[in-house]
């Protein structure tokens, strides 16, 4: 099905497949306002980007991805004219998936290539991947590029959502660096910028992990601060606390009976205090034939 997409929507001209006309037929041609044409073919090319890159990419069916043929067809996608909507939606689309492919050199030098100087860009990070590039970019150690670049996007940028998606660029690519401290720096202020810190729950547990590989004795401290922020909202609280729990019981220090008190006394019933339960019978048991 994506082949035959594919080949009919190379040049955006020429006749529409059988098949994709009588499955936009079978939709209710709400995609063939017309029949067949133009609009049908853009059509066919979102069915076939769909298929190589979006749906397996996004459903962790990475490695079925398929970047050579999704490649072609984006650039279709962006320089179609008549869904005007999309092609903002698809403008940045080729940076993401060469940054979803670890090309971080190239994205890089895409990106460059249109960021127009001295313009600004409302919500880019809606449309531009920012986490993944960062990423990237750690991975292929281009640090000072990564900096560079989130200078230049601060410029060209106004929102908070974009500001903290900056951040969350820098703290991904301090992550693949193995750079856990000065990532957790990053991860951690978009936490504390955000008015409603519970809704950030999983860029903390990514500073939280971060703190315990390359600072352990801020965990604690860190996670008193957001516990206090969130206090009211229980589904996140227990897992935090039996979370931080197990992290001082794997060193071996009193705090996790602190923790462990905490669960017992607000939270007796929760999935999390019986997960602490069991990991402190685990840890009984260690030391027992260790003896």
């Amino acid at each position: 099905q994506f082949e035959m997409s594919v080949s009919s929507a190379q040049e955006i001209l020429g006749e529409v497949p059988s098949f994709w006309l009588g499955t936009a037929g079978e939709r209710g041609g709400g995609f063939l306002p017309f029949g067949a044409g133009k609009r049908a073919e853009v059509y066919c090319l979102g069915q076939a980007w769909a298929g190589y890159y979006w749906s397996p990419y996004h459903s962790w069916r990475r490695k079925d991805v398929q970047w050579v043929q999704a490649t072609p067809v984006t650039k279709l996608l962006q320089k179609q004219k008549f869904d005007p909507e999309l092609r903002w939606r698809l403008e940045w689309a080729d940076v993401n998936m060469l940054a979803h492919e670890g090309k971080a050199a190239e994205a890089l030098a895409a990106l460059k290539g249109r960021l127009a100087e001295g313009k600004t860009y409302r919500d880019l990070s809606r449309r531009l991947d920012m986490p993944a590039l960062g990423s990237a970019m750690g991975t292929a150690n281009m640090t000072r590029q990564a900096k560079d670049l989130a200078k230049r996007l601060k410029r060209a940028t106004t929102t908070s959502r974009d500001a903290a998606a900056i951040e969350l660029m820098l703290g991904s690519m301090y992550y693949a660096r193995k750079a856990y401290v000065p990532a957790a720096e990053h991860y951690l202020k978009v936490v504390k910028a955000y008015p409603f810190p519970a809704r950030m729950y999983h860029n903390f547990r990514t500073a939280l992990h971060c703190l315990r590989a390359g600072a352990p004795r801020k965990v604690k401290a860190e996670l008193d601060a957001y516990l206090r922020k969130v206090a009211r909202v229980q589904e996140i609280v227990p897992p935090l606390l039996s979370e931080a729990g197990q992290h001082y019981l794997a060193l071996r220090s009193s705090t996790a009976l602190t923790y462990r008190k905490r669960l017992n006394s607000t939270y007796p019933a929760s999935t999390a205090r019986d997960k602490m339960e069991q990991a402190i019978d685990k840890q009984r048991q260690r030391l027992r034939k260790t003896r």
